[in-house]
């Protein structure tokens, strides 16, 4: 689809070069009499008769614009300007014939053409002591001219500060004009754009705010030519070029043409109104550059840590810097942060989910200190190669990788996608020798490749229930989200599960983009509130990918946070999903990442023009540490998210960590997981960790049951029989586990061997043992009318309806409805926040003495009694 052209204003952009250009067809001379200077001047005939030649003269220019462009009326009316400038009496002359034009004009012109009224205004325009009100007449109509080339004439004339000498009454009709213009989602953006430039610089208080409301919302906008404009506009209109705007105008100086270049324009005005800043305020210092009091207090504090504290050896100044920094944000809320250039390299890297390499997780293996693959990314090089979970990468072409730190043998992975690695890889089975001294047969020749990391892993579910988990907003979350939803609705989804438990968020406009999959145009996702920015709303775009019909189902945690319960939240308030989990995070605040001016990122050449640093980009090592540098960022808490219906999702903690207000989002249903025994976790640990039982088992089993294993992993029927020599492992374990625990346990190991051999993640979620998947699987079943027991796989795995509670869950949901629902006669609302921030206490303890109640200690009973008994102080007697 071809692009549609930018409407490019002349008026200020192409003012010189029209200057230099030729006359435009018709274009007379004016008479001798007021030109500056001629080679054989004739004789005035009076000033009435030189007026009315002038009259004359103009009017034939008039006559003469008929179907001409804006530019070219505007070359004529410099044309005109310049034949009569020269002296003052040619201009005033001029300026004289022009007004009683365009006085003529404001009684009789009603059926004036836009051209006459544009080529009247430019010309008086260039002039002095222009009568505002008579321009304003002349060019007011013309806003709503239907040539879009000449529209955007008025609308850049009516930038001059000559329209802000107009009457009040008049000034604020010629601005709600610009302003409405604006609020024309038919016009062509550059229009909209325009129109808020020039009210913003003639206009006044809220019209100026409105004017900039615009600018904002297309400095923010995903289409870069709209985002180009708004952050053009909002230079122009004199804002601190810091920051976000910043950042954008760096990026757009990347870029050819005439927005690249006003950009680098911008910028350099900006570094060279600092630099004389920074020069002023040295010469106004009357301290002789000593330091102000607080930061010598800083320094005094730094020094008597160096001299005086136990470990004051192993810091220095950076670190102590850094930590104060720190401290600083951390006052005013959670959220805000200091990131020193290697906190903010692993938080940008997270952000791109893009980067050049073999495409796998790795990590040193805290078994054996060997550096492994944890898994490989299905969709990378790596694992077309061959590597699979758990191989070791022994070399990395000539280089031994045993000892070495990870983040050195990780820096040697990554390059630029195309070039070539020679990895030398130890894999189950092989001699324990080959380690220190690996062969050529062990040699994997891998090509790198631009690695896009995972954000979403996808199963069909028994019954056709599609089960999603994403697992956090990075920049490839929409587009991957879209291709699984697509290829689940291609092998017939009956509804979905979307599993964001473990999401703790990302980039808000991914979260517009995921949720707008859901729902249909138009509808609000969040809007912002600031103390120092505009209000900011955004809404579902494009078509909606799932239908209706298709119920969805979101499984939230407590680890569910900031765009995650945006989309959580958005969805549930537009009844397009039911909540099924617990209540979320409640991060609710919108943070904004700058940079902090006078240390900026190392200097590189950005070959792929992504406007971010690749670790196999050129760069300019100013420190000589042999490696890129970032400049130190700050993630600064500027405004909250606000729900569609209005509501915070913020959770709020005063400076003594009290709880103020929870936050978060409350599911439809609450489930809870039980969070197990602390003595089964060791032993899981030992058995699956130390001792490796599992792995052994499906080492032993692969190759001679590898079909069996597939399905085992798919659904066993929670049967241990189908576990060939499940007897024998067993009875290795040594365990006072279940068996059941054990086949957990053992499942588990098979589902990671058998995504490596499908090339496919499974969802961390697994409908036969987690309890909050079986819920959600209740919910989408009773919304399509369906019950679960008709489906074989969940009739012998799901016992009971999940969505209702055990014994004790239900006891403290009863406690905690009571603390949130009154407040008793005397309880604070600090005293109410530390009972319900023993709830979870209360509710493992509850749990594992229902397992087994030797496992409720005196000191449990004690705290339990001790907990009643509050409640009963101060609620009466419960009734529950």
């Amino acid at each position: 689809m071809p692009t549609r052209p930018v409407l490019h204003l002349p008026l200020l952009l192409a003012a010189s070069a029209l200057l230099a250009s030729p006359l435009p067809p018709g274009l007379r001379p004016l008479p001798a009499s007021t030109a500056s200077v001629a080679p054989s001047p004739a004789p005035s005939q009076g000033p009435a008769a030189d007026e009315a030649a002038l009259d004359a003269l103009l009017a034939e220019q008039v006559a003469a614009v008929a179907g001409r462009s804006a530019e070219e009326l505007v070359q004529q009316a410099l044309g005109l300007r310049n034949l009569a400038g020269g002296s003052q009496a040619g201009d005033a002359a001029l300026d004289a014939a022009l007004d009683r034009r365009l006085a003529q004009l404001s009684v009789e012109g009603a059926d004036a053409t836009p051209q006459v009224r544009l080529f009247l205004a430019t010309c008086r325009l260039q002039g002095l002591d222009a009568d505002a009100a008579l321009l304003a007449k002349a060019v007011a109509p013309v806003l709503e001219a239907t040539a879009n080339e000449l529209r955007a004439q008025a609308i850049a004339l009516c930038a001059n500060g000559v329209f802000k000498r107009l009457a009040p009454e008049a000034r604020k009709d010629l601005v709600e004009r610009l302003v409405g213009l604006t609020s024309q989602a038919v016009l062509a953006p550059e229009l909209r754009i325009a129109a808020a430039r020039s009210a913003f610089a003639i206009g006044t208080g809220a019209q100026r705010r409105d004017a900039r409301k615009l600018m904002l919302e297309f400095s923010t906008s995903a289409d870069p030519q709209l985002q180009s404009l708004g952050v053009l506009a909002l230079a122009d209109s004199g804002d601190d070029i810091s920051g976000q705007l910043r950042e954008k105008l760096q990026r757009l100086a990347l870029m050819p043409g005439s927005e690249g270049e006003l950009a680098r324009t911008h910028l350099r005005a900006s570094d060279a109104l600092r630099a004389l800043e920074r020069k002023y305020r040295q010469l106004e210092d009357k301290n002789g550059g000593e330091l102000t009091p607080e930061l010598a207090e800083i320094r005094s504090i730094m020094e008597m840590i160096h001299d005086e504290h136990l470990f004051g050896d192993k810091f220095d100044d950076t670190d102590l810097l850094d930590a104060a920094l720190n401290g600083m944000l951390g006052t005013l809320d959670e959220h805000s942060t200091y990131m020193d250039p290697k906190q903010y390299k692993q938080f940008s890297q997270e952000l791109e989910a893009e980067y050049g390499g073999i495409g796998a997780y790795v990590g040193i293996d805290p078994e054996d200190g060997i550096f492994s693959i944890t898994r490989p990314i299905y969709s990378g090089p790596a694992y077309k190669a061959g590597l699979q979970t758990d191989d070791k990468i022994v070399r990395i072409d000539n280089w031994p990788t045993l000892g070495k730190d990870q983040d050195e043998i990780i820096k040697r992975l990554k390059g630029k996608p195309g070039t070539k690695v020679k990895l030398y890889v130890w894999q189950r089975g092989m001699d324990g020798g080959l380690i220190d001294r690996p062969t050529e047969d062990m040699a994997i020749e891998i090509t790198r490749a631009q690695i896009a990391i995972p954000a979403v892993a996808a199963q069909m579910l028994p019954g056709q229930v599609g089960m999603v988990e994403l697992k956090e907003f990075s920049r490839v979350a929409s587009s991957s989200l879209r291709q699984s939803l697509e290829q689940l609705q291609q092998t017939g989804m009956r509804a979905l599960i979307l599993d964001l438990r473990r999401n703790s968020g990302g980039l808000l406009n991914e979260a517009v983009n995921v949720a707008s999959l859901f729902l249909p145009r138009g509808k609000v996702i969040t809007s912002t509130d600031s103390r120092v920015q505009p209000s900011q709303r955004y809404r579902s775009s494009g078509e909606m990918l799932v239908p209706a019909e298709i119920p969805i189902v979101i499984l939230t945690s407590r680890f569910t946070a900031s765009a995650a319960e945006i989309v959580s939240g958005a969805l549930q308030d537009h009844h397009r999903a039911v909540l099924v989990g617990e209540r979320t995070f409640g991060k609710g605040s919108v943070q904004n990442l700058r940079p902090i001016p006078g240390f900026p990122d190392e200097p590189f050449v950005d070959e792929n023009r992504n406007e971010h640093w690749d670790n196999w980009e050129k760069y300019e090592d100013l420190n000589g540490n042999g490696e890129f540098d970032f400049g130190p960022r700050v993630k600064l808490t500027i405004a909250q998210y606000l729900l569609p219906d209005g509501g915070s999702i913020h959770r709020q903690i005063d400076r003594e960590k009290n709880l103020i207000f929870e936050g978060g989002i409350e599911p439809d249903h609450d489930v809870q997981l039980d969070g197990g025994d602390a003595w089964k976790y060791q032993e899981r640990l030992r058995i699956a960790r130390k001792e490796k039982l599992p792995r052994a088992w499906v080492d032993a089993h692969w190759a001679t049951h590898r079909e069996l294993l597939r399905e085992l992993a798919l659904y066993d029927a929670n049967e241990v029989t189908r576990y060939p020599d499940f007897d024998d492992l067993y009875a290795r374990c040594n365990t006072p586990l279940s068996r059941d625990d054990v086949r957990e346990l053992l499942r588990g190991e098979v589902r990671r061997r058998v995504q490596d051999d499908r090339g496919a993640e499974f969802p961390l979620g697994d409908f036969q043992d987690d309890r909050q998947v079986q819920a959600g699987l209740k919910v989408a079943f009773d919304a399509l009318g369906r019950r679960l027991d008709e489906v074989p796989e969940y009739a012998t795995t799901i016992r009971g309806n999940p969505l209702e509670k055990s014994p004790e869950q239900r006891l403290v949901a009863d406690a905690r409805d009571v603390l949130q629902g009154r407040l008793g006669p005397g309880m604070s609302d600090q005293e109410r926040q530390a009972l319900i921030q023993e709830l979870p206490r209360l509710r493992q303890m509850l749990s594992s003495a229902n397992l087994d109640p030797s496992k409720l200690s005196g000191t449990d009973l004690r705290s339990l009694v001790e907990f009643l008994t509050k409640l009963e102080g101060k609620e009466g007697t419960p009734d529950k």
